[in-house]
């Protein structure tokens, strides 16, 4: 503040000759009053972040996983059109003549949606009547869960006393003594949408328990001691579990045929759970 004292004759005028020049200089840098918010969003929906702050004349830079963005100089940034690849880490700093200030770390995370054309892994078109088959979904990320469903009560899903066994997108199906069809349906929750796949199963004669994979020979059967298992393509993963659903034996063998030492075995009924590059396949074997 400059002051400026003339000395007047008349005192009751002494403000009129009173000559004050102030000059008021701002020292605050910029503080952040509201932070930008982390988002998990799907795939082309839009999305801003955003940030409040108080100070005079403010600056602002957005960063994405530590790069700056060309030309985003606001207190908002918005991605019109995400897409996987804006998956990650942003911030902005703000700044003034007076210093500088950066906001929190926030994360944005982009997901897909569930592909149009979902695809059964495995799925036995045509079955036997009083038979065991799988009928298995591909695995799909921020899917909550798989719904099953049967049109009628031809076939009939199969359910473990182990619920470890009961894999979601996968369900080990048993036909009845009756000819026909029956129309299975998985919808697959999904964070940015469900979809839902359908297909029907043909009910034929039997001709004694066997594997859609009819190139695949387990022998002998029922077993006692060893068993032997022979595939046309190499077996990629071979599970075997009880009928109450706990696997007694797990492999990734690699090749095409096996033996398998089951004399420990408790005396039952099993299912061998057979995966190659072509299919993945159930059958079922005695332990006598």
């Amino acid at each position: 503040m400059n002051v400026k004292i003339v000395e007047v004759a008349d005192p009751a005028n002494i403000l009129a000759s009173l000559d004050i020049t102030a000059t008021v200089v701002s020292n605050i840098g910029p503080k952040i009053t509201s932070q930008p918010v982390s988002a998990h969003i799907c795939m082309n929906q839009p999305y801003t972040f955003s940030v409040t702050a108080t100070g005079d004349n403010l600056n602002y830079q957005w960063y994405f996983n530590g790069n700056p963005l060309n030309g985003e100089t606001n207190n908002t940034l918005t991605l019109a059109d995400p897409i996987s690849t804006n998956s990650g880490l942003y911030y902005v700093v703000i700044s003034n003549m007076n210093g500088e200030i950066t906001s929190d770390e926030v994360t944005l995370s982009v997901t897909e949606p569930l592909p149009v054309d979902l695809q059964f892994i495995a799925f036995p078109n045509t079955v036997k009547t009083n038979s065991t088959y799988l009928v298995e979904m591909e695995e799909h990320n921020q899917v909550s869960d798989y719904v099953w469903g049967l049109s009628n009560d031809k076939v009939s899903f199969m359910q473990f006393n182990d619920p470890a066994e009961n894999i979601r997108n996968r369900r080990y199906i048993q036909t009845g003594s009756n000819k026909g069809s029956c129309t299975l349906t998985v919808t697959l929750l999904h964070v940015c949408g469900n979809r839902s796949v359908s297909k029907t199963i043909y009910i034929d004669t039997p001709t004694g328990i066997e594997s859609v994979d009819s190139k695949a020979q387990l022998y002998p059967n029922p077993v006692q001691d060893v068993l032997t298992i022979e595939s046309h393509s190499s077996i990629k993963n071979l599970i075997v579990s009880d009928m109450n659903g706990r696997t007694v034996y797990q492999s990734q063998p690699r090749k095409d045929n096996l033996q398998i030492q089951v004399d420990k075995w408790s005396k039952g009924t099993y299912l061998v759970r057979i995966v190659t590059e072509q299919s993945a396949t159930v059958h079922k074997i005695i332990k006598k």
